[in-house]
């Protein structure tokens, strides 16, 4: 007879079954859920935990002047950082354990050549003591640090990496790394980086921009051209063992750095250095409130020889404030008190900002030549029987406008007029020509946008509609009511000048990448 299950055996074996499928389910689901749909996050997380990325960081493009002379250019220097843990464990403190084994060795052996070989190794060998006093007095020597400030950074327990100097010129690295070979020591690094070198110092400073902490270009051509100066960085990118270590050089594997393109300006240093002297003298005689600045272009093409602003700074050292009389105000004020950081930020804005492009200003007197232009253009002028009458002020609607010669300039045909800068004569033109053809000219001159020049903080003109009213029109005609920038009067005068076209100025006449 046949043992048959029973009801009981029955249920236990499709529970059984049961929790297995729903085993078997879970198990499926899981590893789905991480090979598949989830694949990426566990990819990332391995790789992190296996691979170590190392920066490659690209070299900055160089900024050429016109004739070829550098103007910014990216040099290597190197930051010098300890690793006390290297430093102390596996390498100084070995020195006591060396000294050690020698004495053990000459107190067990007979051997006279090896007693002598001992006792020349004993005689030479330092101690602990004796290596860190001479690392210290070295680093101090060769870094130019104070020998405080050095062993506190090397003895400083906190931090297991400590950086001892930053930019540390080539020839000094070598002669540290000369240093811990000899002592046979490790522990101090020298990691190579880069350094932006200024080899013009003030020179078209505010055209040429500096770059701030992170090494990215924030003023000036530096960044404008950002994209292309910058390049991009390589990776070195290698495995690593459980403990940390890097596997043999065949499991890594390197993406070259790309360096960044070089600037060729129309800027010419030598035209450039002439400008900057005649501001300078500028500045002294007439003392202007509101800094100077000029600019010398190609009215033909738009290419900028020159630009400069008084007063500028250094852009080697941008932080060191060059108006003197700031720098008197902040030396009579508490270092952490907030106006000491107001007043140095507003310092800091002012000289790196181009004047020329950036700041606002009622041209005055020179856009009479504007004004005379537009005049020439609709015949509003003939040269041999127009005539001007200034009696010091002209009457318009119910304001009494001024000429610079209170006294008057009496009667006057055009050319003595425009000689004389005679208000009243251009106030005369503007009324001619009417606030819409003014308006026209005015915008046709291209003084109602950007130039488009090449350069960061380009601002907009502040000016009147069309709208606008006959007094505001007779004051804008000799250059006051509207505000613009230096660098639209001098487009507005290249248009002048070369027969009505007006032009874009820029600054940069080519970029070449390293393969030119």
């Amino acid at each position: 007879m046949t043992d048959r299950p029973t009801t009981k055996m029955i249920r236990r074996l499709g529970c059984i079954a049961v929790i297995v499928v729903l085993v078997v389910v879970y198990i499926g689901v899981q590893v789905f859920t991480t090979a598949v749909a989830e694949s990426d996050k566990w990819q990332e997380l391995a790789n992190s935990q296996q691979l170590k990325s190392t920066v490659v960081q690209a070299s900055r493009g160089t900024i050429f002047d016109s004739t070829g002379q550098v103007l910014a250019k990216s040099a290597t220097v190197y930051t010098v950082y300890c690793d006390q843990k290297m430093l102390w464990d596996d390498f100084i403190s070995q020195k006591d354990v060396i000294i050690s084994d020698y004495k053990e060795t000459l107190a067990k052996t007979k051997d006279k050549d090896k007693i002598a070989e001992y006792t020349e190794k004993l005689s030479k060998a330092k101690t602990s003591e004796e290596c860190f006093a001479d690392l210290v007095a070295f680093m101090s020597a060769t870094l130019e640090i104070d020998t405080k400030d050095i062993k506190e950074k090397i003895q400083n327990d906190k931090d297991r990496y400590v950086i001892l100097k930053k930019e540390v010129e080539k020839s000094v690295a070598d002669k540290i790394e000369e240093y811990l070979s000899e002592e046979e020591l490790d522990g101090i690094r020298c990691d190579p980086t880069t350094k932006r070198f200024y080899p013009q110092n003030e020179l078209a400073a505010n055209v040429v921009g500096h770059l701030n902490y992170d090494g990215d270009g924030i003023y000036g051509l530096e960044a404008y051209y950002e994209d292309y100066l910058a390049g991009i960085d390589g990776r070195v990118v290698t495995a690593t063992a459980r403990n940390g270590t890097e596997i043999p050089y065949k499991y890594k594997q390197s993406y070259d750095a790309q360096d960044g393109d070089s600037l060729h300006l129309n800027i010419d240093i030598n035209i450039q250095y002439h400008l900057e002297n005649a501001l300078a003298e500028a500045v002294e005689k007439h003392m202007p409130a509101e800094r100077a600045t000029g600019i010398i272009m190609n009215p033909k093409t738009g290419q900028v020889y020159a630009m400069a602003t008084n007063y500028s700074y250094d852009p080697n050292n941008p932080a060191e404030i060059t108006n003197q009389k700031i720098v008197e105000q902040l030396a009579e004020m508490e270092e952490d008190s907030e106006e000491y950081g107001e007043l140095r930020l507003n310092a800091w804005s002012t000289q790196w900002k181009n004047k020329a492009i950036s700041e606002l200003y009622f041209p005055g007197s020179v856009f009479k030549v504007i004004t005379s232009a537009a005049a020439f253009d609709e015949k509003l002028i003939d040269l041999k029987n127009d005539m001007y009458i200034c009696n010091g002020y002209l009457q318009v609607m119910d304001a009494k406008i001024q000429c610079s010669n209170r006294g008057g300039h009496g009667v006057q045909n055009f050319t003595t007029a425009l000689t004389n800068s005679c208000n009243p004569a251009f106030m005369k033109l503007g009324i001619g020509l009417g606030t819409q053809r003014f308006y026209q000219y005015f915008d046709g001159f291209g003084l109602t946008s950007k130039t488009g020049i090449d350069l960061p903080g380009e601002s907009s003109s502040i000016h009147i509609s069309e709208n606008m009213s006959k007094v505001d029109l007779a004051s804008s005609s000799f250059g006051q009511t509207n505000k613009i920038t230096p660098m639209q009067m001098a487009t507005a005068f290249c248009a002048v000048v070369n027969g009505g076209y007006l032009v874009t100025p820029y600054l940069v006449d080519k970029v070449l990448d390293s393969d030119g």
